[in-house]
């Protein structure tokens, strides 16, 4: 039996659509046996229930006759001879398909979707699977990746992560400059819960240059030509909510501060630009 044939892959950079990809196995060299349709039936039939005797039952030579089962019903024409993945855009096709791990050798009963899926969902990009096989020999797979929402600093270098923290992969921040950058130990999980936050005060949110992690419990909010603020630990929107209702009277964030530090809820730290310490 000839190796499964895969269309070429489509690159990595194009913009997010639709995709399949298919993988052609060629029968020639061992035809498989063609049954009338009724018999084919009681023979699958007794596949599934031998099959499912012998993946429940713990004996010697278990392993071996599985085997030899699943070349039998390769013969029988129940061989895997068809790929089709759909949702594939970012994530590597080489990498997909060395998850999906589907031989030309292996038939349709033997195929593990379910560690497949597994397998599919622990690659950096995959963050939903869903597996169907049709008889005689097709296996439809659909992806749904994960959608680039911040870039993370970590000790110098910038990784793309999702909502949910995960790291997809090194991104300079310059190719991504309408994602906010988080930047610190622990940032990249907490990522969604502060720029959420920044969100609701688009005086802020508009001139944020970067949100850090500061020894895993508070964060400091970078602005864009203007001065930092050191949130509470224990309640960062009230310092934000404070800040606002400072800013609409006071206009602090137009004064040449370095930063203001609302760490304590009833005291207020001015540090001037230009200050030592």
């Amino acid at each position: 039996m000839q190796p499964l044939r895969r269309s070429s892959p489509q690159p990595a950079h194009l913009p997010l659509r639709r995709r399949r990809i298919e993988a052609v196995a060629n029968h020639s060299a061992r035809p498989s046996v063609r049954l009338p349709a009724g018999k084919a039936r009681w023979v699958l039939t007794g596949f599934l229930a031998l099959l499912a005797a012998l993946s429940l039952a713990q004996w010697p030579g278990r392993s071996e006759a599985l085997a030899r089962l699943d070349v039998l019903a390769v013969k029988l024409g129940l061989g895997v001879t068809q790929i089709g993945v759909t949702g594939l855009d970012r994530a590597l096709t080489d990498d997909v398909f060395a998850a999906i791990q589907v031989s030309p050798s292996s038939s349709i009963l033997a195929f593990d979707a379910e560690a497949a899926s597994v397998r599919l969902k622990a690659l950096p990009w995959i963050k939903l699977v869903s597996i169907t096989r049709a008889l005689p020999g097709e296996v439809t797979v659909r992806l749904t990746e994960r959608t680039p929402f911040a870039i993370w600093q970590n000790r110098q270098m910038p990784f793309l992560i999702d909502q949910e923290g995960r790291t997809l992969e090194p991104a300079a921040p310059s190719d991504y400059p309408d994602l906010p950058i988080v930047a610190g130990a622990g940032a990249a999980e907490e990522a969604g819960k502060i720029l959420a936050l920044v969100a609701r005060y688009p005086q802020i949110r508009e001139r944020l240059g970067a949100a850090v992690r500061v020894a895993g419990r508070r964060w400091t909010l970078k602005l864009k030509n203007g001065p930092e603020l050191l949130l509470s630990a224990s309640d960062p929107e009230a310092s934000l909510a404070r800040l606002e209702a400072l800013m609409s009277e006071h206009k602090l964030l137009d004064r040449s501060l370095a930063a203001i530090d609302l760490r304590a809820p009833a005291q207020l730290v001015l540090t001037p630009a230009g200050a030592s310490g």
